[in-house]
């Protein structure tokens, strides 16, 4: 009885344990709609530096999450014609020409959600 109940707490364990990537796309998921325009925002994978590495769907940003090299950050994207939105769908979202930066994912989604009145 003793090793059936360490083996569920070591899966338990492992299955806590999240990868850069599913944290990503759980943080996105968590994500609420603008309140403005309705549309989702992305969070966008960048190194420290914030140059652009891509979204949970491209090779490029799955490949630094696994090994960034750089640093890592992430950073709100919403390219809608939205007051709170990019003006170019090639810039993260930022005030004043400041691009806001996160450490993590879940960092990001927790400031627009707050942001969103969630």
């Amino acid at each position: 009885m003793a090793i059936e109940e360490k083996e569920k707490r070591r899966t338990a364990k492992m299955t806590k344990r999240r990868s850069p990537l599913q944290k990503l796309i759980a943080a996105e998921e968590s994500l609420v709609p603008c309140p403005f325009c309705k549309d989702l925002p992305r969070i966008g994978v960048h190194d420290d530096e914030g140059n652009f590495k891509g979204f949970a769907e491209d090779d490029r940003a799955r490949e630094y999450l696994d090994d960034p090299w750089s640093g890592l950050s992430f950073r709100l994207w919403h390219p809608s014609k939205c007051p709170v939105g990019t003006d170019d769908p090639h810039r993260s979202m930022g005030f004043g020409g400041y691009n806001f930066q996160y450490p993590t994912a879940e960092a990001a989604a927790k400031h627009w959600n707050e942001r969103a009145g969630k």
